[in-house]
């Protein structure tokens, strides 16, 4: 068999589209040799075991969701329905998780989809919610955010701001006994960064806060002429901005702050 022959019959086997039934045959035959044909089996038992270890592994919360909901069953035909249509293609396992909020969108808009009464109307906000506290997480260091204490005021790279309809936070930082079956309903924005011991962080942002991190990135000075264009007084302003910098959100020299 030639080597392209060889893929063309493993490929789908180790993507989870056909059996290794299938694939054996279309591979040896009748008589498949021992064994080859059991290590193949294996491979695939190593593919699928891949394919659960990244949703597993940073989708922890939506797992546990569906888990309640529909039993482990239901969580495999979500992993095996996005690998289908999202084929394992980065050599970063975790990164190839990145469409999975996209995915669980599109099953939620459609009524239609197999996996529609699996999810609960959250599914997709919970997902992109945890992805970007992976990202955050695993972020790569980048020269712009040292040293922290000089240069210009800015903001950390890590920083990301997400708009949520649910109250994540009020609902994940709650003991599991604790929790209601589902979020609340609560739009809110999210500020996702990485503080200055290097851990994960994320926070609900306030109106000034927005503000501030708005100023900040467009080169702004924490100034009497801000706090006023703001509408809130230098105390305020000031405040606020030496709490972000004391989280890791704003990086710079510290004299720059009023």
């Amino acid at each position: 068999m030639k080597l392209a022959d060889f893929y063309a019959q493993m490929g789908p086997f180790l993507l989870g589209k056909a059996s290794h039934e299938e694939t054996i045959a279309a591979l040896f035959g009748e008589n498949p040799p021992q064994p080859d044909a059991d290590r193949v089996q294996i491979y695939g038992r190593f593919c699928l075991n891949h394919r659960h270890e990244v949703l597993d592994g940073i989708f922890t919360e939506l797992r546990a969701l569906i888990v309640h909901r529909c039993g482990e069953s239901g969580w495999a035909q979500v992993v095996a329905a996005y690998f289908d249509a999202h084929p394992m293609h980065h050599f970063e396992l975790n990164h190839n998780a990145e469409a999975f909020p996209a995915f669980l969108t599109s099953v939620l808009s459609d009524s239609c989809h197999s996996l529609r009464a699996l999810l609960p109307d959250c599914a997709a906000e919970l997902a992109d919610f945890e992805w970007w506290e992976w990202q955050t997480f695993s972020a790569l260091d980048v020269p712009s955010d040292t040293p922290i204490d000089a240069g210009p005021l800015r903001l950390h790279s890590s920083v990301d701001i997400r708009p949520y309809q649910y109250d994540w936070l009020d609902f994940l930082d709650r003991s599991q006994d604790a929790r209601p079956e589902l979020p609340v309903v609560h739009s809110s924005l999210v500020l996702f960064w990485r503080d200055r011991k290097l851990s994960a962080r994320r926070a609900s942002l306030s109106a000034l806060e927005l503000q501030l991190i708005k100023a900040i990135y467009e080169g702004r000075a924490v100034s009497d002429e801000l706090a006023k264009q703001l509408g809130v007084s230098i105390e305020d302003l000031a405040e606020v901005a030496w709490d972000h910098h004391r989280a890791g959100i704003l990086l710079g020299d510290p004299s720059l702050l009023p």
